[in-house]
């Protein structure tokens, strides 16, 4: 009866301890980003420098910048007219995420073109 106790007390525990949460990304203060950009236009440019802040920031404690997070900061060095800026974030988020290859190969071939040849 005791040992009953003691086992679901013990599995009770474990099952609880695991139900913190936890992420392998960094996401930072996306969310809260994003939604000043799209929906507080006063706040626009104040978004988009935390982001860009927070990706050019060296990754702590093991974890790595969420997927979409490098392009998204290549997205907006194109709307800033930083051509050069946006292929070198879009190629980071290439290397970062081999998946997204075909996207920011797109990406990169058309702002090339519009960067001329180096």
């Amino acid at each position: 009866m005791i040992n009953k106790r003691i086992v679901i007390i013990t599995m009770a525990l474990l099952l609880l301890g695991g139900c913190g949460a936890t992420s392998q990304y960094k996401w930072g203060n996306y969310e809260s980003n994003m939604f000043e950009y799209y929906h507080e236009p006063g706040r626009k440019d104040k978004a988009v420098s935390d982001h860009l802040k927070m990706v050019a920031s060296p990754v702590a404690q093991g974890q790595r910048l969420a997927p979409g997070m490098l392009a998204e900061a290549g997205t907006f060095y194109m709307e800033q007219g930083d051509l050069a800026k946006a292929i070198e974030y879009y190629q980071l988020e290439k290397a970062a995420w081999p998946e997204s290859t075909k996207l920011m190969d797109a990406l990169i071939e058309n702002l090339q073109k519009k960067v001329g040849p180096k």
